[in-house]
């Protein structure tokens, strides 16, 4: 009992240092991406690219080799195309990439459904397959939490409240749960908690994105999801279900929440169902490579912080 004791009070510590560190100013990161691939046919490799944001400044940015550039149309995503010749058998790639990030922090947020106007809200109140809340089951849960309310200050708060005793984290995927997966699995990561949330609030009237990215500075390949809703004044605000929920049950002291998220976040994209070309994707995070033959790939995705 004493040693539970003590495990608690050292995680509440640490989550408090982490908070603080994370809400103290900008930081700057390296971070690196690197491809070691086996290819007989030649291949392509789309690498989505970070943008620039009001949160992070990209100072130094390189490829080891040419690349071509790719965008999506509907979110304006940037993606780095290596084109690999078929007399190349083995190759290497990387890029690299030194960002200042700044947190953000929003207390407090207000405005009605009614006043949503512009092209940006229709945007992202947009269903889709993984925020779809067109389903009966997301209709019902909006219509007995949200009835008739109208504040967006209350309405977010109960959504996320209610995505956060509903799931169970685990079982993560390198795609997306959709909101009828997180409905239906006993446990789905990040995304998925991403998903069930960013159904609620388009059901609700509320747009919203996802937004794909890393958590910058600690050991290993950190890729993490979170939502952003937009207020009727034209701000984005933070949301993260999934990592509110690892803290809550002591599996993780990681900052980042309603209205949150700290200089140790890296946005690689926005959106779901993402096209390019003839293809078409849940969310841009990590490279892909696409080949007419067989294709091996080692990936390495890492960051630190910078003094």
């Amino acid at each position: 009992m004493l040693d539970k004791i003590f495990r608690s009070a050292n995680l509440a510590d640490k989550i408090s240092q982490e908070h603080t560190r994370a809400f103290s100013g900008k930081r700057n990161y390296f971070f690196e991406v690197s491809l070691e691939i086996e290819s007989a046919q030649g291949c392509e490799v789309w690498l989505p690219i970070p943008p620039s944001t009001t949160t992070q400044t990209k100072k130094k940015e390189k490829f080891s080799s040419s690349v071509k550039y790719l965008q999506d149309e509907k979110f304006a995503n940037q993606v780095a195309l290596f084109e690999i010749s078929k007399t190349v058998v083995k190759t290497s790639l990387t890029y690299q990439l030194e960002v200042e990030i700044a947190p953000k922090k929003i207390d407090s947020f207000s405005g009605n459904l009614k006043d949503y106007q512009g092209k940006e809200a229709q945007l992202y109140l947009e269903s889709d397959s993984y925020f779809n809340k067109e389903t009966p089951r997301i209709k019902k849960i909006v219509g007995d939490l949200v009835g008739s309310k109208e504040e967006i200050g209350q309405i977010v708060p109960l959504l996320n409240n209610f995505v956060k005793e509903k799931l169970v984290y685990g079982a993560p995927i390198e795609g997306l749960y959709s909101a009828q997966d997180a409905l239906e699995k006993s446990k789905v990561d990040c995304g998925g908690f991403d998903s069930l949330l960013g159904a609620l609030l388009r059901a609700s009237g509320i747009p919203c994105r996802l937004v794909s990215g890393f958590l910058m500075g600690y050991p290993g390949e950190h890729m993490h999801a979170w939502l952003e809703f937009l207020t009727p004044q034209g701000d984005w605000v933070p949301l993260d279900p999934s990592m509110e929920w690892l803290r809550k049950e002591g599996r993780d002291w990681k900052p980042g929440g309603l209205g949150e998220a700290g200089n140790d976040r890296l946005v690689i994209s926005y959106g779901t169902n993402i096209k390019i070309r003839d293809k078409t994707f849940p969310l841009f995070q990590h490279p892909l490579v696409f080949s007419a033959g067989k294709v091996e790939v080692k990936r390495a995705i890492s960051s630190q912080e910078l003094g």
